[in-house]
């Protein structure tokens, strides 16, 4: 605490500075904790509460992030995202966190520990949660996160067994159990003007859909939303692109973003 400023001989500020000891001491205890492996054995044991955490890569703090409410569902979200991409190794991963009794987050102690440790993955597009239709079109740099470790869209999708499928059904399925992020038509409804009109035609195609047979465990992300729009009445007019941070479907032809793979329609 201290007099910060002096207005005139009868009058000054006083600050009281509850946050710089508060920052210093969660570094020091911070860097007590020793990371260990980012895997279920290991998820199992954080407890579900508030807190800040740091992801280390072949031993390097890459990584700095918070967690206002369960830090295992937040660690259990980075661990699914390394999954299926190109150019990293999940077994490479490990962490540290350390808890709060109460959230911290109007202190912004992630904020401090960044500025002080400097993560190579933070600000640099890393995160578990997908940007939106509106940053499908940004020409990401070639530091970004996801151009770095780019998706791999013949990743085994796990959890969806050989069987019959409703569209809808699967489509969702493998949105849920794909490690990056899938969006689709006719998931969510948006709001008004051309994306409503396009959001009704693709629940529409669902509707005259037929069922969709999976024929084996374990088929690839690709396989299965092949398998999906093929089943559609109309598959000319969906187009499956691929982005270096997640795939998208949608009832749109001929659609260009930057750094996009078409996987449907496939070149003849």
């Amino acid at each position: 605490m201290a007099l910060t400023d002096k207005f005139s001989d009868g009058c000054g500020l006083f600050e009281f500075d509850i946050a710089t000891p508060l920052f210093q001491q969660m570094c020091v205890d911070f860097d007590l904790l020793a990371p260990v492996p980012l895997d279920e054995s290991h998820l199992a044991d954080v407890a579900e509460r508030p807190g800040v955490y740091g992801l280390h890569y072949a031993g390097e703090l890459v990584y700095v992030g918070k967690a206002d409410g369960s830090a295992r569902t937040r660690l259990r979200k980075h661990w699914k995202q390394l999954h299926g991409r190109f150019g990293i190794a999940p077994d490479a991963m490990s962490f540290r966190c350390l808890h709060f009794a109460y959230t911290w987050d109007p202190f912004q102690p992630e904020a401090h520990m960044i500025e002080k440790y400097n993560p190579s993955w933070n600000n640099s597009g890393f995160g578990p949660n997908d940007p939106g239709r509106q940053r499908d079109r940004t020409n990401l740099k070639d530091t970004h996160w996801h151009v770095r470790f780019p998706l791999d869209p013949d990743f085994a999708c796990p959890g969806i067994p050989a069987a019959q499928y409703d569209i809808l059904e699967l489509l969702r399925e493998v949105a849920k159990q794909a490690p990056y992020w899938v969006r689709f038509q006719g998931n969510r409804e948006p709001g008004g003007g051309q994306e409503r009109l396009l959001y009704e035609a693709a629940v529409a195609d669902f509707a005259a859909a037929k069922i969709v047979m999976v024929p084996a465990d374990d088929m690839t992300v690709r396989e299965l939303l092949l398998l999906a729009i093929q089943a559609l009445p109309n598959p000319g007019e969906w187009q499956l692109t691929q982005l270096p941070s997640h795939l998208l479907l949608y009832r749109e032809k001929n659609a260009d973003y930057p750094r996009m793979t078409r996987l449907w329609p496939t070149a003849e």
